[in-house]
């Protein structure tokens, strides 16, 4: 008997250089090109995919302080995301 689980996984790498300076690590951020390979399920040689694990370019990411609401998991909505000032 099969028993489904719904899960979720979070994958990081290494920090580019915006993020470097809050962490080391970030997570993985796939670009639109990248989408198919990695949700096609014929795809079972875990090198095929190790190239899409690389650090987002930095040039591509906007970095802005939020508010301290952001540290609970019991926060959820746009009061996560809007502008500290």
């Amino acid at each position: 008997m099969f028993r489904f689980i719904e899960s979720c996984t979070i994958l990081t790498t290494e920090a580019n250089t915006l993020v470097a300076n809050l962490h080391g690590r970030m997570p993985v951020i796939l670009s639109p090109s990248e989408y198919d390979t990695w949700l096609d399920r014929e795809v079972d040689d875990p090198g095929k995919l190790q190239s899409l694990f690389q650090p987002f370019p930095s040039d591509l990411l906007e970095m802005q302080p939020v508010s301290t609401v952001v540290n609970s998991p019991r926060h959820e909505g746009e009061e996560c995301v809007v502008p500290a000032e």
